[in-house]
This record gives C-alpha cells, structure tokens and sequence, in this order.
C-alpha cells in the first residue's frame, strides 16, 4: 500500500550529474535529519494544512505525496478528519463478549459468521465488529448469512446488505473509539475504496468521492496505528520500498527511514511472542527482511548503499527517540488486546488465563535498555466473566 510520506528529496543529489552525485558524501551536504524534506517541518493544525496544500493540489492525485517528505500529524485532530457523526456513540469492551465471538471477530476478516449478527455487534458499539466491517469497502469481498438449513451461505453481490459506503461508515465508527486496530482497517478500507473504483469503475453504482487529501487522511490513521497499538501490518508498511515513490538508491534518508522502521516491527514482533506462533516464520522473516540485514546484507543479498555506521547511528538515534515519545504504547497493547498472533489467544482478555503468556515484557526491558528505556510491568487484574447464557449468546 502506497501510503507513506517518508521519501526525502536530497535535491543538490538529484541535480547533478550521476557520477557527480555518487561521488558526494551526503553527510557533507546534509546531516540526513528529518528536517531535510520539501514539506514544512513545523505542526500544522488540519485546517493549516489544508489551506497551506491546497494551492498545490488539482482534485485527487494517488501519487502526489511521492518525494515530498513526512508530515507532523501532532496538530491534527481525529474531529477534523471524520463525520462529527460518528463520536455520538458509545464504544465497548469486546471483552464482554463469549471467546468463541471475540475469536471469530479476531482471527477471521472478514469474519465468518452472518452478516446480520455482525451488524448487531456492531450497531451495540464493539470496535472490532466495526472495524471488520472494513472488508466490504471492496464490494467484491464475501458477506455471510444463513439458509433456510441454518449453513452459512455466500450471498449474492445484489443481496449483500453491507454497501462500500456503509462499510467506510463503520470504520470511521470504529476508528473513532481510538482502537488501533480500528484505525488501521480505516487505512485498509479508504485504500481498497481507491483501488476498487479505480480498476472497477462499470461495477461502481454509488462512487465515494475521493477528494484531494484523501491520502493525507489515511496516512494520518496510518500513523495513529502505529502510535496507539504498533500494529504488525501498519508497522510494516511504513518500510516498504515502493511506498516512497523512487528507489531506496536514490536517498540515503530513506534508507534511516527503513532501518527505523524495520527496529519497531522486530521489537513489536517478539515483545508479542511472534516467534513462538511459528518458530523459524518470524525469525526467519527477520533475518531476511530485519535491520540487519538491510544494514549488513543477509543471504547473499548484499547491503543497502547507503548504509553506514553513520546512517545506521542515525537510524537507532532515531529508533530511540521514537521509544521515549510513545513509553505508553507497550501497555496500550497489552490492555487492548492487540494480540496479533494467529491461532494462539485470539480469545483470550486481560486477567484470563494464559493471557500474560502472549507478551514478554522482560525480553522487552532488556531490550529497550540500550535504549535506557524501561516499561514497568502490568499490574495484574482479574476480569470478570459473563454469565453462561452470556457466553452461549455473545452477549455481554
């Protein structure tokens, strides 16, 4: 998903000649801090921001981030992003929920089980229903109800009660309760809206318009998953090559920018026990796709060009001070439930059994010391449980 704004422009590079610029040190031109970037460096609020692009933009253009920079978001406000709607609603803990729900509302999306139930979670204001909803931004995706011989069924595309538009609805919904994973399927939900009336636009009854900063909105939901849950996935895309517009040869930033962003996905990755979902799968994926190896080359794929103890210090400079500005984030994951670990705890809460053994907060302390960080251990707590009939009815 194309949605990053992390691409720096190193314009004296760009304007010289190929062999001019390969023979420059660009630590001799810039320090390759962040600040070295076409967009303002200074937070704009939303409204700012808007006045301050909108000049420069001619209706909605996919790519017209590409090359420009990384926005400071600290400004900008969910209200101003999203219909004023969508915060009148309570939001609750799925945690109410049987197991067997909150398994089915985690480990499957979109989730099997009939569209009208799913619905009915989401119409009561559990987050996770909301969010799952987000699938059927792309109308292509299957919805689910019974027959008349109680099976579930695929409905038929005319039958399917769930519009594109409803869907994005939902997800702002479930956005707006400040769930990260929410927020993340919001991401997911305007990108596939994109991509669908983009390449389907004869199946497209009820276009959703894309306005200008369309992109800007997604990119900052983006960035609140990150900071409020560092989902797997979200974490994920903020390092992939095609997200900044140009190869990561051209821009030594860029290469900062990966390697940092490489460090939170390993830390998130085993502070969660991802390892011990598929051992050798996580690790493996690390020692192929990790910092490291973008640093020092893995598996006869040689190194970045651009790395460098000096990049490289930059990188975990830049690792560092992100760990210090979001200390919460660690129990954020921890006490909403972000387990992210297909087929293990998907149906577990905080204060159930086996719970505490999906994260490793002293595999954490340890390593955000070379940080001098550390997170204090959850207080432990003991939830209480629905009822049986509660349980049989997914009810709270």
């Amino acid at each position: 998903m194309a949605l990053s704004l992390l691409a720096l422009s190193l314009s004296a590079c760009d304007k010289a000649g190929d062999d001019t610029a390969k023979a420059i040190d660009p630590f001799a031109i810039d320090p390759l801090s962040p600040e070295n970037q076409v967009y303002p460096t200074e937070a704009l609020t939303w409204n700012e921001w808007v006045a301050y692009d909108s000049p420069n933009r001619s209706g909605f253009d996919r790519f017209y981030h590409f090359g420009k920079g990384e926005l400071d978001f600290s400004k900008w406000k969910a209200e101003d992003l999203l219909p004023a709607e969508v915060f009148k609603h309570p939001h609750r803990n799925m945690c109410e929920l049987s197991k067997f729900t909150r398994l089915t509302l985690r480990a499957q999306v979109p989730p099997y089980m009939d569209i009208t139930e799913l619905l009915a979670l989401a119409e009561r204001g559990y987050a996770e229903a909301q969010s799952s909803m987000s699938e059927y931004c792309n109308p292509g995706r299957r919805q689910y109800a019974y027959n008349d011989h109680g099976y579930l069924v695929k409905l038929p595309d005319d039958k399917k009660p769930v519009s594109a538009r409803a869907a994005l609805y939902w997800a702002q919904r479930g956005a707006a309760s400040g769930n990260a994973l929410a927020q993340w399927r919001l991401v997911q939900c305007m990108h596939d809206i994109y991509l669908f009336q983009d390449s389907n636009p004869d199946k497209v009854s009820d276009p959703i318009e894309l306005d200008p900063f369309w992109y800007d909105k997604a990119q900052y939901w983006l960035e609140q998953s990150v900071e409020n849950g560092l989902i797997h996935d979200a974490v994920r895309k903020r390092w992939y090559p095609y997200i900044a517009g140009f190869s990561e040869l051209e821009n030594p930033r860029f290469f900062i920018e990966r390697y940092k962003w490489k460090r939170l996905w390993e830390i998130q990755g085993n502070f969660r026990r991802s390892s011990d979902r598929y051992r050798g799968d996580f690790d493996s994926t690390v020692s192929f796709y990790g910092s490291k190896a973008l640093a020092y080359g893995n598996n006869g794929f040689a190194a970045s060009v651009h790395s460098s103890d000096k990049t490289v210090a930059q990188a975990e400079k830049e690792v560092g001070e992100w760990l210090r500005a979001h200390p919460d984030v660690w129990h954020n994951i921890y006490e909403r439930g972000y387990i992210e670990v297909r087929g293990l705890g998907e149906d577990l809460c905080v204060g159930e059994p086996g719970y505490d053994a999906l994260f490793d907060f002293d595999w954490l302390n340890k390593e955000l010391a070379q940080y001098d960080i550390q997170i204090p251990l959850p207080v432990k707590t003991l939830m209480t449980h629905p009822t049986q009939k509660e349980k049989q009815h997914g009810t709270e």
